[in-house]
């Protein structure tokens, strides 16, 4: 993974380069980690040789899982957060087939294939918190 400071006015700009093999999820956390981005919105292009992805389930409080081979990302999107002392990528893809189809959903994780490019625009300074909401399920951002 190579990163590259674009721009730094009151927010800083991150271009963020993977290799293939890296692990999305992964190194984006441990991107974050590493340079304490604890406020920031993630989207970006690329392919993956594997990645499994979920949808999530209210009724049952849990995630249908499935994983899929060499795609597109047509689309990732998300955002960097806290969660207690931990940070957490929180990313959603739209996959791209050969044959056109697309399929998306929430990222568990994925390994890069040829390469992917992100764009990490941070507030410095701010921090997104989530916490366990069990009534749903899930970490939630809470303002």
């Amino acid at each position: 993974m190579h990163v590259t400071v674009l721009r730094e006015d009151g927010e800083r700009t991150f271009l963020v380069v993977f290799e293939p093999g890296d692990r999305i999820v992964e190194e984006l956390t441990g991107f974050a980690r590493d340079r304490g981005v604890t406020a920031a919105r993630v989207q970006g292009i690329g392919a993956v040789s594997r990645a499994e992805l979920g949808f999530y389930q209210p009724d049952r409080r849990d995630y249908d899982r499935w994983t899929e081979g060499h795609q597109e990302i047509l689309s990732i999107t998300g955002n960097l957060s806290l969660e207690g002392a931990d940070h957490r990528a929180h990313l959603h893809v739209v996959l791209g087939a050969e044959d056109g189809s697309a399929r998306g959903g929430h990222l568990f994780e994925g390994t890069v294939g040829p390469t992917l490019e992100v764009f990490v625009v941070e507030n410095p300074g701010r921090e997104i918190r989530r916490e366990r909401d069990e009534d749903r399920g899930l970490s939630v951002i809470r303002p």
